[in-house]
């Protein structure tokens, strides 16, 4: 993981997203007990996340979410989705 200082502060360059898949990926394995959709399905993955971090942006995402049937009050687990 490569940190990037300018004095100020520092931040993850572009290591960041490794760091956060590494951290998903390892939650999917150990926590959840199943694997990730990015092993079998790398692109249509990648275009998701980027799908996602673009309605997250651009505040849509709650929208979305409820346009789904979902909402951001909610939980996934193993078994399907829980109120919290």
């Amino acid at each position: 993981m490569t940190i990037i200082t300018d004095g100020r502060g520092f931040e993850m360059g572009p290591s960041a997203p490794l760091a956060a898949y590494a951290l998903a990926w390892f939650s999917h394995f150990v926590i959840e007990g199943n694997k990730p959709a990015t092993f079998g399905h790398p692109l249509w993955s990648l275009r998701a996340d980027f799908r996602m971090y673009g309605l997250m942006l651009t505040g849509r995402l709650g929208r979305e979410l409820e346009r789904m049937g979902l909402s951001e009050d909610r939980d996934v687990s193993q078994n399907g989705c829980e109120e919290r």
